[in-house]
């Protein structure tokens, strides 16, 4: 007899199931307010009608970027203008601050005074209550989170309160839905601010019947910062300033995604097909990336130049909310900076090593040594030139203008003995580079 006592409780809490279609987000019939996320002080617009006044509050979010909060007056409550009709679930996601007693109710109310669920200390000290409206659940308050608030009418008197998703009561009878009020409709108490309320949506059908929104918004990044730009006084805001060529970033999305890292403005998709791994923290999270910009687009010159960063979500969305080719992060201004005195001088012997005499026995180089040379011609020129190398009979002039420093004017060849090679505005790969090749070319 008692398996039978316990089944027959165990239907009572079963939902009605209503022959709906598969869920999709075109059952969503509000869902234009899923969110305050208005321009106006109070985030609503023309869909809602207010009474009393609501803040918007920043620090307690669901989603998005702002709740509303009651600032404690004696009306206050918003309701849709229109009727949502029955076969109808509604849902808000609250947040419970404080333990208060003297609250009147505070909640999600689907006619106004009598289906309600949602807070009313006087009558449950700490638990939430559903229907008529004074009826305890017996599931207690978990303050200091966010719950979702859920009424279902079936059209014929039939409502379902689910918490959370779960249904925790049922009860026959009731008005149908009309408008749906969120807050305290009634006005005949005053209440603080106790409650956050966010998300709000309506569907065909009950709980059940949820429909899944698909995602068509591409991750957005913020909180970029330069990490390699340690000279930069400001390096997480553009122009970032280094030295470095490849230079590393981090920063956050905000929803799970995968970066890459590149010159070019492309999507993740296109820039990825090259730069793959070159963001080797944070991948698939909404943590921090860290993004080296790869070997293959290092900046070869100094001054202005742009980098890009292109993120791809779960879902498959990349670029842009205007071009979904596009990188997520648009143009990042750079600003390198040539290497010093110093740097140059030791790039200038780095591409000496590097070349085709870099290995010889007989190689011999000077630093800071003083060059005159004159041609068939009386052409002449004098300097002080950062690296000279000698190897047999051919010598090798090598020099970097650093900032601030003049360049040596009228220099030449003098063809098989002296190659000469003066070099200004260059990275310190570019310098390596420049001067390696120029060596293999006027060798042996």
């Amino acid at each position: 007899m008692k398996k039978l006592i316990l089944l027959g409780i165990v239907l009572l809490l079963i939902p009605m199931v209503y022959s709906v279609e598969s869920p999709n987000p075109s059952d969503f019939i509000t869902d234009n307010w899923d969110r305050f996320e208005r321009p106006d002080s109070n985030g609503f617009n023309g869909n809602w009608t207010e009474s009393g006044n609501y803040l918007v509050n920043t620090s307690i979010i669901f989603e998005g970027s702002q709740s509303i909060q009651s600032d404690g007056g004696t009306t206050d409550a918003i309701r849709t203008s229109v009727a949502v009709g029955s076969n109808i679930t509604c849902s808000v996601y609250m947040y419970v601050r404080n333990t208060y007693t003297a609250i009147e109710r505070i909640g999600m109310h689907s006619d106004g005074s009598t289906a309600m669920f949602g807070y009313r200390p006087v009558d449950s000290a700490a638990n939430w209550v559903v229907g008529g409206p004074r009826t305890d659940s017996g599931v207690a308050i978990n303050f200091g989170s966010w719950n979702e608030i859920s009424i279902y009418h079936d059209g014929a008197g039939g409502v379902n309160y689910f918490l959370n998703g779960t249904i925790i009561f049922s009860q026959a009878g009731a008005n149908n839905v009309g408008v749906v009020w969120i807050g305290n409709p009634t006005g005949n108490i005053q209440y603080p601010d106790e409650a956050q309320f966010d998300k709000y949506r309506c569907w065909k059908g009950n709980y059940s019947h949820k429909p899944q929104l698909v995602d068509t918004t591409p991750p957005s990044i913020s909180s970029i910062n330069c990490t390699s730009c340690v000279t930069d006084p400001t390096p997480d805001a553009e122009p970032y300033i280094t030295e470095d060529t490849t230079p590393t970033f981090n920063f956050t999305t905000n929803e799970n995604a995968w970066c890459v890292i590149g010159k070019d403005d492309e999507n993740y998709t296109t820039m990825n097909a090259t730069n793959s791994g070159t963001c080797n923290t944070g991948e698939g999270s909404t943590g921090e990336h860290i993004c080296t910009l790869p070997i293959q687009d290092r900046f070869d010159s100094v001054g202005a130049n742009s980098v890009y960063i292109s993120c791809k979500d779960t879902d498959g969305n990349e670029g842009n909310v205007s071009d979904s080719s596009k990188s997520n992060s648009g143009a990042l201004d750079m600003e390198i900076t040539g290497p010093t005195e110093a740097g140059g001088d030791d790039s200038i012997q780095i591409g000496i090593d590097t070349s085709e005499i870099g290995s010889l026995g007989s190689l011999t180089v000077y630093s800071d040594q003083q060059v005159y040379g004159r041609n068939l011609s009386n052409g002449q020129f004098t300097g002080t030139f950062d690296k000279l190398a000698i190897v047999g009979n051919k010598r090798w002039a090598l020099n970097y203008v650093s900032d601030g420093e003049s360049t040596i004017t009228g220099i030449f060849n003098i063809t098989p003995a002296l190659y000469v090679l003066q070099l200004q505005n260059r990275t310190n790969e570019s310098i390596i580079n420049d001067v390696s090749a120029f060596i293999n070319s006027t060798y042996p």
